[in-house]
């Protein structure tokens, strides 16, 4: 049997996306136990969301310093020892930190690529590593999957499963309403206001669970705190289901699309628009 390969995930991003994604991917390819994810996420530590690898965190300060962080990331390359250099989401980095970083020579690289704004996204992306293989996690934009195969020499489908958790029920018993969104709390609050508004409208006899790592409190009156992770149990047990079109959400309720009520939000590269307007048609 073939030794493990060593793999270095880098799954620099907002929110606990890239986090959970990587620690995801990486089980689903049987590559965890030799593996180690590099995170800006302040829950970093926390193995639930890791899926359980070992996870080193990208100081805060770094995440607008290009030439300290590519700096930062050449020593953690260089500590590892990589077989494979796996990106997330973004080929050239969030900031464009990638581009020919000379700590990435003779390293196989990998790109897990989900749907982006190419039109924003693409003026870093032209001086991209080139990757051996790419892991497309959705259908992309014409323009992006056109530069994905120019700069991949192989690109396939892949498909991340959620784990299964048996259902789930709120300590008062009631039925429930869930919004699940990492935050920020802004953004956890107009979730939580739209759920609320939707129940009045609908006269329904319904607790709100919130489900954040992030919530704005005191939450306002019927709404139940949960910090589980993954998920799955309440996503089966909630009868409405309200959240962000990201990525890890869009796909972890793909099966609860008649329960399901996606509100996307404005980001920098992820297009959330996109991917809530694909989802209304399927």
């Amino acid at each position: 049997m073939s030794a493990v390969p060593r793999v270095l995930y880098y799954a620099i991003g907002g929110g606990l996306g890239h986090l959970v994604r990587a620690g995801r991917f990486l089980r689903a390819q049987d590559l965890a136990e030799n593996a180690l994810i590099l995170s800006a996420s302040e829950h970093a530590g926390d193995a639930r969301l890791s899926s359980g690898v070992a996870v080193r965190r990208v100081p805060s300060e770094l995440q607008h310093d290009i030439p300290a962080l590519r700096e930062w990331l050449a020593r953690a390359i260089e500590d590892f020892v990589p077989a494979i250099f796996c990106v997330d989401c973004f080929p050239a980095g969030i900031l464009g930190e990638l581009a020919k970083l000379p700590a990435l020579r003779g390293i196989e690289m990998w790109h897990v690529a989900r749907l982006l704004r190419w039109s924003e996204y693409a003026p870093l992306a032209r001086a991209a590593p080139h990757y051996a293989m790419a892991w497309r996690l959705e259908p992309l934009q014409p323009e992006q999957e056109r530069w994905l195969r120019e700069l991949c020499v192989e690109v396939r489908d892949c498909c991340i499963p959620t784990p299964a958790m048996p259902p789930q029920t709120l300590p008062n018993g009631r039925a429930f309403w869930l919004v699940a969104h990492s935050g920020p709390r802004q953004e956890v609050s107009e979730l939580i206001d739209y759920a609320m508004e939707q129940r009045r409208v609908e006269m329904a006899d319904v607790s709100i669970a919130v489900a954040s790592f992030d919530p704005p409190l005191p939450l306002p009156e019927d709404c139940i705190p949960i910090t589980a992770a993954p998920l799955a149990g309440w996503y089966a047990s909630a009868q409405r289901i309200f959240g962000a079109a990201g990525f890890n959400f869009v796909n972890e309720t793909e099966g609860f699309r008649g329960k399901r009520v996606l509100l996307p939000l404005p980001r920098s590269f992820d297009d959330q628009f996109e991917r809530a307007r694909r989802s209304r048609e399927a």
